[in-house]
């Protein structure tokens, strides 16, 4: 079966982000890489949205970093 990312590696990074005597449990890679992307399609969907009311016709940082300050506002909890 064709595999969207290495597991491993990720768990890897994962562990190594946390205390000393914490571990993670076996889906818990999959649920934020499943929650980053998630995160990255409503960040495009919002930019676009963007585009459209402001008339933009090409994208620069700024617009991005203004509509990613929203979407993480939402994706925070």
């Amino acid at each position: 079966m064709l595999s969207l990312y290495k597991r491993r590696p990720k768990a890897a990074s994962l562990n190594e982000l946390l205390p000393e005597g914490y571990t993670v449990e076996d889906n818990v890679d999959t649920l934020v890489f499943i929650d980053y992307l998630m995160f990255m399609e409503r960040l495009t969907e919002e930019t676009r949205q963007y585009a459209q009311r402001h008339g933009i016709q090409i994208l620069k940082k700024e617009h991005l970093d203004e509509v990613a300050k929203l979407v993480l506002q939402e994706f925070r909890g």
